[in-house]
């Protein structure tokens, strides 16, 4: 499920909310955190990546009902009353610490239910460390990003890359941050992990405003056109997340500003990861005419 974070009024700008400066005061447990955006010196793969998750062993069904009493007691309400969408089920993370070290990086998290993440959302209990999320910069062969027009409560009608979402445990098993993002991939592309030709973690962004989340950016090659990214597009489960596709040439990636009303707080901050991190970003195998730099 692809839900851009936000508990702020719906009459605040895109602008304001990208623009404003990080309270400290709001952090609610990840003042370890660098903020802000942060690039990985090199782009890395999954033998690159160490994730420590908490408790993995439970039933997720269980978990989240669990949850959900334990809900009720802390904040005296109802469950119609926590819950505004009540089958967005699922169990997410939240980050406890991350560190970049020799080359590597380093994950401490936790679960945390999204019955819980309502509850956040709405004011009824205290955040205690940032959210997990994913966003994935998909670039085609024929050198565009792949943009959806978000179809959603917050940021509707707003450019996101796709695909984009929470990092997701399932069965109580551990699922490292690129099974979530192959997870989402199919979900709202409708393509999976033999359509790409490249994947790579490029950096993360660290947001207090609106909530407080650590947005993980994969870079990804495909050979498919976009064109034919957008045939597929038409038969993914959830490509209802947005009411189309775009894209953005690669060549526009030095308009980003330009730009910067009509897209995501988390887009804006990706696609400046993806501009950053060219020269360390590999293209497809025998595929000879992708130039990965931005031309000027």
């Amino acid at each position: 499920m692809s839900e851009e974070s936000s508990a702020e009024s719906e009459s605040e700008t895109l602008e304001e909310i990208a623009s404003e400066e990080h309270d400290d005061s709001k952090s609610s447990g990840g003042e370890s955190i660098k903020k802000g955006i942060t690039r990985y010196e090199h782009p890395l793969s999954e033998e690159d990546i160490e994730v420590v998750i908490e408790g993995l062993d439970f039933d997720p069904v269980e978990y989240l009902e669990e949850d959900l009493k334990a809900l009720e007691k802390e904040t005296g309400k109802t469950r119609k009353e926590i819950l505004y969408a009540p089958d967005f089920k699922e169990v997410g993370v939240y980050v406890k610490s991350i560190e970049l070290r020799d080359g590597r990086l380093y994950c401490h998290m936790a679960p945390v239910s999204s019955y819980r993440i309502q509850a956040i959302r709405k004011g009824f209990v205290k955040q205690q460390h940032p959210i997990a999320a994913l966003n994935g910069v998909v670039i085609t062969a024929d050198n565009k990003i792949v943009l959806g027009v978000r179809n959603a409560q917050y940021f509707n009608n707003m450019l996101s890359v796709v695909p984009a979402g929470h990092f997701k445990l399932e069965s109580g098993r551990y699922n490292c941050l690129e099974e979530s993002f192959y997870a989402e991939l199919g979900e709202e592309l409708g393509l999976g992990k033999n359509d790409l030709c490249s994947v790579k973690l490029i950096g993360h962004e660290h947001f207090t405003t609106p909530e407080d989340s650590v947005q993980f950016t994969y870079a990804a090659r495909t050979e498919l056109t976009f064109e034919e990214v957008q045939q597929r597009y038409e038969h993914a489960p959830h490509r209802d997340e947005h009411s189309r596709l775009q894209y953005l040439d690669m060549q526009d990636l030095d308009r980003l500003q330009e730009l910067k009303p009509h897209m995501t707080p988390s887009t804006l901050g990706s696609l400046e990861l993806v501009k950053t991190a060219m020269e360390y970003c590999t293209s497809c195998p025998n595929y000879q005419t992708i130039d990965y730099r931005v031309r000027v």
